[in-house]
């Protein structure tokens, strides 16, 4: 069937389906980008680095968060401590695939779940133990579109 979006904005829910899709039928112990917590491998940024790339996001992709701060969103970056969940390490260059058609996204998706490629992106559903708060960001209000 073919996809009746366009934009970016519709590219992307496409882009996030197709790897739900591809973790539910092959990878199934891996956690779910849709409910995770989104996380960086301590190797991959510097603290300061962090600190950046969290002030230039426009949104933390935490379901949670999000739930918490219905008008806006809170960012906070901290130190965690992992307690037995499910993790998940890929490339999150995998992702930029907006220019593909579904069967290259599921190409793109499946080397993702397999880890290939670099280690910038870590994804991880379970408990969890905040060992150092590192910064915290007011809430942002959004402007509609």
């Amino acid at each position: 069937m073919p996809f009746a979006g366009t934009g970016k904005a519709a590219m992307d829910v496409l882009k996030e389906y197709v790897f739900e899709e591809v973790r539910r039928s092959d990878f199934k112990a891996a956690p779910s980008r849709q409910r995770c917590l989104f996380a960086f491998p301590p190797q991959v940024l510097r603290e300061d680095e962090a600190v950046a790339t969290l002030e230039s996001m426009a949104l933390v992709r935490s379901p949670t968060v999000q739930a918490f701060w219905k008008k806006g969103v809170w960012k906070v970056l901290m130190e965690l401590e992992l307690a037995g969940g499910a993790v998940h390490i890929g490339d999150s260059k995998l992702l930029d695939c907006s220019h593909l058609t579904v069967e290259q996204i599921e190409t793109e998706a499946g080397k993702y779940w397999r880890g290939e490629g670099n280690t910038d992106e870590l994804l991880y559903e379970g408990p969890f133990r905040v060992t150092r708060m590192v910064k915290s960001f007011e809430p942002q209000v959004l402007a509609p579109r």
